[in-house]
Order: C-alpha cells, then structure tokens, then sequence
C-alpha cells in the first residue's frame, strides 16, 4: 500500500512539473489560427480569437519593414517590434520579430526578454553583441558578427548589441514568443515611476547618492518604436500631405483669373510687359503727329518722264502719285 502511494506521489509530481513547464511556453494553437481578437473584453493569457468568419488576409500581413527607422536618439539605434499587437494572426503561435536599426557606434542597450530566446542575423554592417550569464558566474560571451552571421541570446539573459562601424547597420531578431516583453536594464532600475529610493541604488551599486540622483535625472532614453508606431506615423503624414494638395488643387480651381492675387514677381513681370506693350504699339495720335513733322521723300520725276514720246497728261500724272504722301500743308509751303 505504501509503494502504491508513493508511486502515485510521483506521478502526481511528474506530472505538474510538466504542467508548469508547459506553463512557461506560449500557449499552442489548437486549431489553424486563432487571430488576436482586440476587442475583445475577456482577459486572457494571450489573446481571445476572432470568429474565423470575420478573418481577413490583413490580420497576418504587416507592410513597410522595408523603410530605415530613424535612429535620432540618445543611443542612436531603433527597433521595430513586430509582434501579436501589431500582426493579430501571430496569437497562440508562439514567434514575434524585430528590425534594429543602428546608426554608426549606435547601441541596443542591456536590456532582457522574460519571455522569449532571440536569433538574431547581421544584414548589414558590423555589431560587437554578447550576453552575461546568471549568478553566480557573471560570464560575458561576446561576439562580433559581419553580414550574414547568426547569434543566439538565450531566454531571460541580459544581453545588448553595438554598431563598431562607421556605418550604418542592420539587423533582423526572430523571439520564440508572440509577446517577448523587453526589460531595458538602465531605464527599468534609473528611470521607474517612481524613482527607487537612493539609499538602496546607492547601495546597490556602491556609489555615493549624489550619483544615483545625477543618473536619474538623466536617464531619459527614448522607448524602441513599433511597428505599428511607425507605420501609424507614415499613415498620417501621407493622409497629411493628400489633404493639402487636394486643398491646394481645390483653391486653385475655383478662384478666376481676377480673384486670383498675383505675387510680387507676376507683378513685375506684368508692369514690364505692359511698358512693352506701349513702346512696341504707338498710338493713332502719335501717328498723326509722326507724319505732320516727318519730312516725306518726294520721288523726283524720272528723267525718262520727260521724254518726248509721254504726253502731257501721264506725266501730270506721275507726279501726281509722287507728292501723295506728302501733307498738304506741306505742299503748300
């Protein structure tokens, strides 16, 4: 009777060590997919699903991870977290993704994933990267990895990478869960809300206050940007610029050549053209007084008019048709 309740006491312990072991990994799909249901007000471990008849191909697809992240920060790197917030067909699949930018000497600082391991591939450039094992060891593993190059930073270890070059770099993380989570190590203990008291920092890393209160005041580093973050913002600047041109486009259409208000160089260029205009187009007035004071040539009869063989009256006429140009005051004179 007592190996019986014995063997049962292990099997019982058997079994809940591996029942909490399966508690440890995200929970497994069931079915096909069970797209993230956001709407959703049952709190669960994870996600609810979205009826399957209401699933759209968008709910597994995500755009844009092809656009360079600004690194313009203080650690002059950026991540874009790709996980079940941002792509609802990622619930209950267990894997999430990131694209780290880094400017040159950028940095992804110390930082841990409770709940996932990452592989991480090097698609430009070059980045010094390591991790530090547990208590009471404390080991650094470091790496330099060139384009190409695979590093694995085990789950729940303190680790960060670093940009050597003088250019930029590039790389892609791949987490072993649909929400990692990031704890970054100099925020989390300088930068909690509220602050953690100087006695137990300055203790802790046994330094005097005056340190801990200087490190605090600057730590401010600015939080990794989103996936959704950034296309959110791409959205609304797009949106931003088609309502300004279809403003512009609208005010053009609808004022007339009157209503319109010319600039100062439209100005300009009218005035010039309209003192053009005058000097190239005399007046009729002008005209007049141009042919009173001009003196006109008056042909001379030819000599060949004075032949015999031209009568009297063609050779009156010929002269005649030289003075017609002539004023008659003129004439007179």
């Amino acid at each position: 009777m007592a190996s019986d309740l014995s063997l049962l006491l292990i099997v019982a312990l058997v079994a809940a060590l591996s029942f909490s072991q399966a508690l440890a990994r995200d929970p497994g799909a069931l079915q096909d997919f069970c797209v993230a249901d956001s709407m959703s007000k049952v709190i669960v471990n994870g996600f609810t699903c979205k009826n399957p008849e209401l699933v759209k191909v968008d709910d597994f697809f995500l755009s844009g991870l092809n656009v360079p992240r600004s690194t313009m920060n203080k650690v002059a790197s950026n991540v874009t977290l790709i996980n079940a917030n941002i792509i609802p067909g990622l619930n209950t699949l267990g894997i999430s993704m990131a694209r780290v930018d880094y400017a040159p000497r950028g940095l992804n600082p110390p930082h841990i994933h409770p709940r996932a391991t990452e592989l991480q591939t090097v698609l430009e450039g070059s980045l010094y990267v390591g991790f530090i094992t547990s208590n009471p060891e404390n080991k650094l593993v470091t790496k330099v990895l060139n384009k190409g190059d695979v590093f694995v930073f085990p789950q729940g270890l303190i680790h960060f990478q670093f940009n050597l070059g003088r250019t930029r770099a590039l790389a892609m993380s791949f987490l072993s869960s649909q929400n990692p989570g990031v704890i970054t190590i100099a925020n989390t203990i300088f930068g909690s809300k509220p602050n953690i008291s100087d006695d137990i920092l300055s203790k802790a890393f046994q330094v005097d206050k005056k340190t801990i209160d200087w490190i605090q005041s600057h730590n401010s580093l600015e939080k990794s940007k989103t996936g959704n973050d950034f296309l959110k913002k791409e959205a609304e600047s797009h949106v931003a610029n088609a309502e300004t041109k279809l403003v512009e486009l609208s005010t053009n259409e609808n004022l007339t050549d009157i209503e319109k208000e010319p600039t100062e160089g439209s100005k300009a260029e009218m005035e010039q053209g309209e003192s053009q205009t005058i000097e190239e187009q005399p007046t009729e007035a002008y005209e007049a007084e141009r042919k009173e004071t001009e003196p006109c040539e008056v042909e001379e009869p030819s000599t060949e008019l004075s032949k015999p063989e031209m009568n009297a009256s063609e050779q009156l006429e010929i002269e005649n048709q030289s003075l017609t140009c002539c004023p008659i005051h003129l004439l007179e004179a």
